[in-house]
């Protein structure tokens, strides 16, 4: 069996910064697709040994306007240690962190919505690399 050698970057904690819920009580139960947006902002210190990425995730935006059950956005902020190495680009490390974060929103997204009556939303997983090459 092999060892696992730990990664270069560390995930040190997560703070919720804002939840926003608005509910569309004019929605008649209808099929809609997921409508999501996603935005990334990465910072670093100046030696590059620590970032900060905060997420932020729009669900179903213009709620009444488009006819969806409700509107959401939350902002989740990760803060991370990154290990010396030649490549202390934070650049070379936001889809890792992404990919931590991501889960968080998930899971707070369907505890909310659940909380609130009505359909739970699980948010479907996402291509980190694929979005990020996207948004450049």
């Amino acid at each position: 069996m092999a060892n696992i050698e730990p990664g270069i970057i560390r995930f040190e904690k997560y703070e919720v910064e804002e939840i926003q819920f608005k509910l569309n009580s004019a929605y008649e139960e209808e099929e809609v697709n997921i409508d999501i947006k996603m935005e990334v902002e990465a910072t670093s210190d100046d030696s590059n040994e620590h970032m900060r990425i905060r997420l932020i995730v729009h669900i179903f935006d213009e709620a009444i306007k488009n006819k969806y059950p409700f509107e959401m956005k939350v902002i989740v902020v990760g803060y991370f240690s990154i290990g010396v190495e030649k490549n202390n680009n934070i650049d070379h490390y936001q889809a890792n962190a992404v990919a931590i974060l991501y889960p968080y929103i998930r899971a707070i997204v369907s505890t909310y919505t659940a909380s609130a009556n009505v359909t739970p939303l699980i948010l479907p997983t996402v291509n980190v690399n694929k979005f990020l090459k996207s948004n450049r």
